[in-house]
C-alpha cells in the first residue's frame, strides 16, 4: 500500500482578521495564525504584501514564518508592547524566568532569566525546535528604533529576532531595519543557519552566545553597532559578508571558528545610536547618510575579542581562524585586551587565533594583543598586508603583552612611519617568530616599557 505523504499547512494571517496599511496593531491575528499551525503539528504561516504593524510575537515549534513578496512587518513605538512571555497560555513559561533576579543592566547573570525587558523581542522563540524565519524579495521587518527609557543604556528597546534555548533555527531572504536592539539575539541554541539576509542600521546585526553549530553565509550586514558578536560558541561558519559597522565587525569569541571571504568598510552609514541626545534617541530621527561630527560612524576595529565577565563560558576560546578578507576603514584592524581595564573582555582569555590572507587599509590605532599571564595569547599573522593612514596614532604597530607566540610570516606595513614594530607591556615575552617582514626600514622589533597600559575601550 501507498502511503500518502501529509501536506504542510500552510495560513495566511489575513485568515485570522491581520489588516495591511491600518497603524492599529495585528498582534492578535498574526499570533492566532502561529498558534493555529503549532496546535495543528506544524505548518507555514505567511504574511502577505503590506504593511502589518505588531506588537512581540511568539514563533513556536516546527512553525515558519513567511514574509511573502514585499510584505513589512512593522514594530509597535510603545515598549509595552512586547512582552510576549508574560501572559502566554498556550506556552506557559517556568515563573523563575519573570523574575529580575540576578541582573545586571537588565541582563542576567546565568543566561536563564528571559522575561524581563532585555530580553523582548519582536519575534521571540523560547524552548522550540524547527523554527524558521524566511523572507521574499522586498521583505522587510522594521524595529522603528522602539524607544525603552527602561532598557539597556536607558534607550534601547526590544530585539527584532530573539530566540533561547532553541534547536534547528533558520533565518533567510528578509531585511530587517532600525532594530531597537540587536536584530538578532540567539542564546543557547543548537544548529542556527543564517543566509542571504540583510540588516540595516539599529544595533548589533547578528549575536549569538553559548550556542553550537552556527552558520551565517551571504549576509549583508550594514549595523550601527557591531555586525556579528558572541562569546562561548562552538563550531561556528561566516562566509562570504559584506559588512559595514560603526563599532565593531567581529566582536567575537569561541572554539574552532572559522571567519572566511568577508568585505569589510569601516565607515559606516549608519550612526552608532549611542552617541546621539536623549532627544534623538526618543524621535528616531538621523536616519540619514548625512553625518554629524558628535556621532560615530568608523568602525573601531574588525576583530575584537569578547568574553564577558558576567557569563559562564564552557572552554577556553581558541581555534579561531580569520582568512581571505578585505578591510578598509577600521580604526585598528585586531583588539584582544585582557589587562583588565574591559569589562566584555575579562572572563576566560583568548588562547590562539590565525589571521591568515587578509588585506587591511587606512588604519589609524596599533593593533592590540594583551595575552593572560597564566594562558597567554598564540598568535599568527600570514600573508597580511596591514596599510596605515596619514594620520597614523601611535609610534608602534602592536601593543603586547603576555605572548606565548606571535607569528608574522610574510607580514607588510604600508606607510609606517614610527619607530617600533612591538611595544611590549607584560613579563611573559613568549616566542616571537618573524618571516618575511616589509615595511620597516630602520625600525626596531621589540620595546619593552613599565609605563601603565592605557588603550581606549570598545
Amino acid at each position: 500500500m501507498e502511503l500518502r505523504r501529509k501536506e504542510k499547512l500552510t495560513v495566511s494571517i489575513v485568515d485570522f482578521g491581520a489588516k495591511s496599511s491600518v497603524e492599529e496593531l495585528q498582534t492578535a491575528s498574526i499570533q492566532a495564525a502561529i498558534d493555529h499551525c503549532f496546535q495543528a503539528g506544524g505548518g507555514e504561516v505567511q504574511i502577505p504584501e503590506g504593511e502589518f504593524y505588531s506588537g512581540g510575537i511568539r514563533l513556536r515549534s516546527n512553525v515558519t514564518l513567511h514574509l511573502l513578496k514585499n510584505a513589512k512587518l512593522i514594530g509597535s513605538r510603545n515598549c509595552e508592547d512586547y512582552f510576549v512571555l508574560r501572559d502566554d497560555k498556550l506556552e506557559p513559561v517556568p515563573a523563575y524566568i519573570l523574575t529580575p533576579e540576578n541582573r545586571i543592566n537588565g541582563r542576567s547573570l546565568d543566561g536563564q532569566h528571559f522575561g524581563l525587558r532585555w530580553y523582548n523581542s519582536f519575534i521571540k522563540a523560547y524552548h522550540a525546535k524547527n523554527i524558521a524565519i524566511i523572507g521574499d524579495e522586498g521583505s522587510v521587518i522594521d524595529g522603528r528604533d522602539c524607544y525603552d527609557a527602561q532598557g539597556e543604556e536607558e534607550f534601547r528597546g526590544p530585539h527584532c529576532i530573539g530566540i533561547n534555548e532553541c534547536e534547528n533555527i533558520k533565518y533567510y531572504g528578509y531585511t530587517i531595519v532600525n532594530s531597537a536592539n540587536w536584530a538578532h539575539m540567539s542564546w543557547r541554541c543548537k544548529n542556527v543557519f543564517c543566509e542571504n539576509v540583510t540588516v540595516i542600521a539599529g544595533h548589533d546585526a547578528f549575536d549569538v552566545f553559548a550556542s553550537n553549530h552556527v552558520r551565517v553565509k551571504n549576509c549583508t550586514f550594514h549595523s550601527g553597532d557591531d555586525c556579528i558578536a558572541g562569546y562561548d560558541n562552538q563550531d561556528v561558519a561566516v562566509e562570504n559578508c559584506d559588512l559595514s559597522s560603526s563599532c565593531s565587525a567581529f566582536r567575537f569569541s569561541g572554539t574552532h571558528v572559522r571567519i572566511k571571504n568577508c568585505k569589510v568598510e569601516g565607515n559606516s552609514k549608519y550612526v552608532h545610536r549611542y552617541t546621539l541626545t536623549k532627544e534623538e534617541q526618543i524621535t528616531s530621527v538621523l536616519l540619514s547618510d548625512e553625518e554629524n561630527p558628535n556621532h560615530r560612524y568608523r568602525m573601531k576595529s574588525f576583530y575584537t575579542y569578547y568574553g564577558d565577565n558576567r557569563l559562564v563560558i564552557r572552554k577556553l576560546p581558541s581555534d579561531i581562524v580569520i582568512e581571505n578578507c578585505e578591510i578598509a576603514n577600521p580604526e585598528k584592524l585586531f583588539h584582544f585586551n585582557y589587562s583588565g581595564s574591559e569589562q566584555w573582555s575579562s572572563n576566560r582569555p583568548l588562547g590562539q587565533i590565525k589571521l591568515k590572507n587578509i588585506k587591511a587599509k587606512n588604519l589609524v590605532l596599533p593593533m592590540v594583543a594583551y595575552g593572560d599571564k597564566e594562558t597567554p595569547l598564540d598568535i599568527t599573522f600570514e600573508n597580511v598586508t596591514v596599510g596605515l593612514e596619514d594620520g597614523y596614532r601611535d609610534d608602534c604597530v602592536f601593543r603586547t603583552a603576555n605572548l606565548k607566540k606571535m607569528v608574522l610570516k610574510n607580514f607588510s606595513v604600508e606607510n609606517f612611519k614610527g619607530k617600533v614594530l612591538f611595544r611590549n607591556y607584560g613579563m611573559n615575552n613568549g616566542r616571537l617568530v618573524l618571516k618575511n617582514v616589509d615595511g620597516l626600514c630602520g625600525v626596531s622589533i621589540i620595546e619593552e616599557t613599565t609605563e601603565p597600559f592605557t588603550v581606549d575601550m570598545i
